[in-house]
């Protein structure tokens, strides 16, 4: 397995688990965040997104990534992965608790591997 389709597989399975979980467990997880029962329908919503990113890369995970159409799912990754990156690391200085820092570690590797594939790797094919 080479490395685009390690950082695909494994960006895939990881968001896919917390979309599954945002979800099925809105209720809870809003518990957990302080968000009012307002902001549940906010925490399905992003569910779905995370599930549908999950998906879309799942499905990429064999493609060329650096090719016309590969880069456009590199360019959405890097930048979700880096803008979160930098409200989670800003964040894990303010609340340092071990969901955030955890979080925070999790994207800034994803950023960083995600801008690896974008900028200096073009033109890498997966494995299958």
């Amino acid at each position: 397995m080479n490395l685009s389709k390690l950082i695909m597989s494994t960006s895939a399975i990881t968001m896919g688990l917390v979309g599954v979980l945002l979800i099925f467990m809105p209720n809870e997880i809003a518990n957990y965040l302080n968000i009012n029962e307002e902001g549940v329908m906010i925490v399905k919503v992003l569910g779905s997104l995370y599930f549908g990113f999950s998906l879309a890369n799942w499905t990429a995970k064999g493609s060329i990534l650096g090719g016309i159409y590969g880069r456009a799912i590199l360019f959405g990754n890097f930048g979700h992965f880096f803008t979160s990156c930098i409200y989670l690391v800003k964040l894990s200085f303010v609340e340092s608790t071990l969901v955030v820092m955890g979080a925070a570690v999790l994207y800034t590797v994803f950023a960083i591997s995600f801008g690896y594939l974008l900028f200096f790797s073009a033109g890498i094919k997966s494995d299958n």
